[in-house]
């Protein structure tokens, strides 16, 4: 549950701190919003399929944060925030500091 916590956390202020969202409220709750659902639902698929629950859970709360970034053309446009969320991902720390063993196995690890 800690690293949850930490990851809602973290989620909360990097979205707090994006300009962008601060720009547009609505987008801002929408995105916090859908992270809370998609955590949910994959807490039931970790549940029935036997994965990690915490692992799933954080990636899940995060899949989103890249969206506090600013996009300003179209290569680095939000079409492409799952890209920026894998080397976001890379350059964090939570990189290197999160217990998920099952992550560091993916490609763009």
């Amino acid at each position: 549950q800690d690293l949850i916590a930490k990851a809602e956390a973290f989620l909360k202020e990097k979205f707090d701190s994006s300009e962008f969202l601060n720009e547009h409220p609505s987008d801002k709750e929408y995105r916090l919003q859908h992270s809370y659902r998609v955590a949910n639902i994959g807490k039931m698929i970790a549940e029935a399929e036997g994965f990690d629950v915490e692992e799933t859970v954080v990636a899940c709360l995060l899949h989103d944060v890249s969206y506090c970034l600013t996009f300003d053309d179209e290569e680095n446009s939000w079409q492409n925030h799952g890209i920026w969320y894998a080397n976001f991902w890379k350059a964090s720390e939570w990189h290197r500091t999160a217990s998920m063993k099952s992550v560091t196995a993916l490609p763009f690890m």
